[in-house]
């Protein structure tokens, strides 16, 4: 199961910035990072422009599509308190993200 970085990162790379991701990755197939230096300059440009749409569309998708998941980690957060609930409520989380991606990725 990814976790909520993970997660953000793959959504980046396959739906907000695939054309970025796809020249850097050519990039750097047949030359060092060195040479490749303005393809990651791009694709980290479109990353970071893209992030706070990525955080909204996987809280969406989580929230509306993984209810069982969103209730679980809701649940996990409610028991153990918001300030023990990154560790305490992981495996929840890395369940909603794994759910909000694969719905994502449909």
């Amino acid at each position: 199961m990814p976790t909520y970085e993970e997660a953000c990162q793959t959504v980046v790379v396959h739906k907000f910035c695939q054309e970025t991701a796809v020249a850097l990755d050519r990039c750097l197939s047949s030359r060092t990072s060195a040479e490749c230096r303005p393809e990651m300059q791009s694709f980290e440009a479109c990353a970071k422009k893209a992030l706070p749409s990525v955080s909204e569309l996987l809280n969406d998708v989580s929230f509306q599509q993984c209810t069982a998941e969103a209730a679980e980690l809701k649940r996990c957060v409610k028991t153990n308190g918001a300030a023990a609930a990154e560790t305490k409520c992981k495996a929840a989380e890395e369940s909603m993200m794994g759910c909000a991606v694969r719905k994502i990725m449909e």
